[in-house]
């Protein structure tokens, strides 16, 4: 055997030994070549980047951990290339997923000292890493817990203490780690913890433990406690942890849950009996019997608020039966500091002797209880309240201090409510004929808008199909041509002016209307809408009259505000005689511009003025007359004067003596979101 071949047996043992070692030593390891291919690699690196070893030789360190892997590895490999050792720490995006690696690289050399390649160690980090991340969360959790956690050794030493225990107990952990657990348990509950230790010595879990503890400052809480065992490597019970909950103010609830349905029951009593009243009088004394059985009292009285025919409003009365015996012979009560501040003021007043409050005895003539007036020192009284509109008012009496608790309070105070709802049904009971006749009106108007509606959109409609069929068969002679095209012009623009208003309209109802908001000059959309009225008010003989003397700016859409003027024109003009005029003037007027449209035409009943601006009741006025038109225009107008933050406002003296409508519109300066609400009155009608 030559030197040379003892020396190749030499190396290739030791390789084998190297392979052999690289098996046992449990890390993932590879040899690279200069051209970056492997040479060898181990079972554990096979593992970590998901290939069989016998699948590496040869191929190159970027094919196999992938483009976005090699791209962070590249720099530390060129660097070994270099002959530098290189160690870093990385994560890669590998076949079995992203992995947290700690790398170790050193060069391999020839006998000249030239670099050949390297050997390549890794650490997979990965599931250390999520394990210290786990621990970190889980410590996170533990010291932001709103719950106090505590850990304790078995003879209840306090090992930890997170600040949620600090805010439960007052404690702070340097005051209580090393300290006794007794430290926070009342001396008559001292018997739970060597129950829940005992459960704990035996390796069981003790869940939702309801019991007290003290607070630093005293005061005893209600907690609910999780106690777990805590073991050692070898499953030795070495202490406990305690999770402990304040349910303080879930114990209040619960007590007061438990009051509330025996109150809830009494007024479930009560309620059947309100409930089947339906005149207000004959209701009002039931309630104030109700609430002087059940809260014990000696005397009772329920202040009401009645409405004669005429719609003024006094005060009535309504007395229990001991009340009878002993107020029925004196007036009603006049008013003091102490009645008021609940009938009509709206509060509720618990007094135990009310001779000690300083409201009593301060009106005079009498200065406390007059002559004959039986004495009252418990005192009660509750506003009997709906939607923050006072109805009347509860008050119950007693000859003794004390009578009434906070118990009785609160039954009167939901008894109160019981009797508001009652009281509004019978109201609501009473005007529910008027509003099922006013319903019913309003239906009606519906429908004949409905058949108007049919009726306007086919009358155009005809006259265009009747020309155009006279025309198409021959009929029209040259000279009738022209009176054809305009009446088809004529019938078209009267059917798109009905749409547009159907459209405007349904936009206005499900507020999808917009406009736009520019300065816009007033006069020159005013003398625009004149002159666009103007060859009606020649056809019809009626005059048209303009008036502008101030050159006012307001911000809004100069199309719409055109519409406004251009829709209370062209209904002066509809409902103008001829021979008659119509006036339209703008000036300023405090902040606004304002636009005043006057006719001598037919003018407005004073019982309908009201509802002017109505859709469906300005149909309904409309049908009555013989002009044509949707009735829609005053309705259209209202809604856009609204969306320029306006207001428009319409006044006649009657039928027959002509109207007057004012737009007053914000100057540019003075313009602010919002629109308010319509009122009327029996010379006007004003909407905003």
């Amino acid at each position: 055997m030559t030197v040379t071949e003892g020396a190749g047996r030499g190396l290739r043992a030791d390789l084998e030994r190297l392979r052999v070692i690289t098996q046992l030593a449990g890390v993932p390891i590879a040899q690279f070549d200069a051209r970056r291919r492997y040479v060898w690699a181990n079972e554990e690196y096979g593992a970590l980047v998901g290939r069989r070893v016998d699948d590496l030789v040869g191929r190159e360190l970027a094919e196999v951990v992938g483009a976005r892997a090699y791209e962070v590895i590249e720099p530390f490999v060129a660097r070994v290339l270099r002959g530098e050792r290189v160690e870093y720490d990385v994560e890669l995006d590998l076949r079995t997923g992203r992995r947290a690696v700690h790398s170790v690289l050193a060069p391999t050399l020839d006998d000249d000292g030239a670099v050949t390649g390297w050997i390549g160690i890794v650490r997979d980090l990965t599931e250390r890493r999520r394990f210290e991340e786990t621990q970190a969360r889980l410590a996170a959790i533990v010291a932001s817990s709103d719950d106090a956690i505590v850990g304790k050794t078995l003879d209840g030493v306090v090992t930890s203490w997170n600040e949620g225990a600090e805010r439960l107990f007052g404690f702070a952990a340097d005051e209580m780690i090393g300290q006794p657990i007794q430290r926070i348990i009342p001396p008559d509950r001292i018997d739970d913890m060597a129950h829940i230790l005992k459960q704990i010595r035996a390796g069981r879990r003790v869940d939702h433990y309801e019991t007290e503890r003290v607070r630093k400052d005293g005061r005893r809480i209600h907690v609910s406690l999780t106690v777990s065992p805590i073991k050692d490597a070898a499953g030795r019970v070495i202490g406990a942890s305690k999770i402990a909950r304040d349910v303080t103010e879930r114990k209040r609830n619960e007590a007061e849950i438990r009051e509330a349905l025996g109150l809830l029951a009494t007024l479930h009593r009560t309620s059947a009996r309100l409930s089947a009243e339906l005149d207000l009088r004959n209701l009002v004394q039931v309630a104030v019997d109700i609430a002087t059985e059940v809260t014990h009292a000696r005397f009772g009285a329920f202040f009401f608020a009645a409405h004669d025919e005429s719609g003024a409003s006094h005060v009535q009365v309504a007395l229990s039966g001991n009340a009878h015996d002993a107020f029925g012979a004196l007036p009603i009560p006049r008013e003091s500091s102490l009645l008021g501040a609940t009938f009509p003021g709206g509060e509720t007043i618990r007094l135990a002797d009310v001779r000690r409050d300083p409201r009593y005895g301060s009106n005079a003539p009498y200065e406390g209880t007059p002559p004959g007036h039986p004495a009252i020192v418990s005192y009660l009284a509750t506003p009997i309240v709906l939607r923050e509109e006072v109805l009347g008012g509860l008050f119950l009496g007693h000859p003794e201090p004390d009578v009434f608790s906070e118990r009785d309070e609160r039954f009167v105070k939901a008894f109160a409510a019981q009797a508001a709802v009652a009281m509004e049904n019978a109201r609501l009971y009473e005007l529910e004929r008027k509003s099922r006749a006013r319903a019913e009106a309003a239906n009606r108007a519906k429908d004949d808008f409905l058949s108007m509606v049919s009726h306007e959109l086919r009358t155009p409609l005809q006259s265009m199909l009747g020309w155009v069929a006279v025309m198409r068969q021959g009929l029209v002679s040259p000279e009738r041509m022209a009176r054809a095209i305009d009446a088809i012009e004529r019938s078209g623009r009267v059917q798109a002016k009905l749409i547009d208003d159907l459209l405007d309209v349904s936009r206005m109802v499900h507020g999808t209307f917009e406009i736009e908001r520019r300065p816009v000059a007033v006069r020159t959309v005013c003398e625009a809408a004149v002159e666009a009225i103007r060859p009606e008010a020649i056809r019809k003989g009626v005059t048209l009259e303009a008036t502008i003397e101030d050159d006012l700016v307001v911000v809004g859409d100069a199309v719409r505000i055109e519409q406004i003027i251009t829709n209370l024109l062209r209904n002066a003009v509809k409902f103008t005689p001829a021979g008659r005029g119509v006036y339209v003037s703008l000036r300023r007027q405090g902040d606004s511009a304002c636009v005043v449209v006057r006719d001598e035409g037919e003018g407005i009943d004073a019982e309908f003025l009201p509802h002017v601006f109505e859709r469906f009741r300005q149909a309904e006025e409309v049908r009555k007359r013989t002009t044509s038109g949707l009735g829609l225009g005053l309705a259209i107008v209202k809604s856009l004067v609204e969306h320029h933050h306006g207001e428009v406002e319409a006044q006649s003296p009657g039928r027959g003596q002509g109207a007057t409508f004012t737009v007053r519109l914000p100057l540019a300066s003075q313009h602010v979101a919002g629109a308010g609400e319509g009122a009327g009155s029996s010379g006007s009608a004003r909407a905003r």
